[in-house]
């Protein structure tokens, strides 16, 4: 994904954090959609797990376990896929504003 990085993803004055970790997320700056599929953000990725599916009702009030997932410091692993493929990179590429929006975006999405 790092190749394939984009142009840094800002955000629009007035904006939810949640709107843009939306645009984190789907933006060819991280690739998350290349990996994970989220029907609402028009994400296909298939070598992670459908995270709609696997947060619904989960994380949404643990923030903390969310960022330690996407930053790669989580042992958390979905059944049938792999444990430990995040990259470890997110937490030292993302500034603490996108970190954080990403966190609230996932949280949205697992509610």
């Amino acid at each position: 994904w790092e190749k394939q990085a984009g142009a840094p993803v800002a955000a629009t004055p007035g904006e939810s954090p949640a709107a843009l970790g939306k645009q984190l997320f789907t933006s060819s700056t991280l690739g998350c959609g290349g990996c994970h599929t989220i029907a609402a953000a028009g994400t296909t990725g298939t070598i992670g797990p459908r995270l709609a599916q696997v947060l619904k009702g989960r994380f949404h009030n643990a923030p903390f376990i969310l960022r330690q997932i996407v930053t790669g410091g989580s042992s958390y692993a979905v059944p049938g896929y792999p444990a430990n493929v995040m990259p470890r990179t997110f937490g030292s590429v993302l500034t603490p504003t996108e970190l954080n929006a990403l966190v609230a975006y996932l949280q949205k999405v697992s509610k």
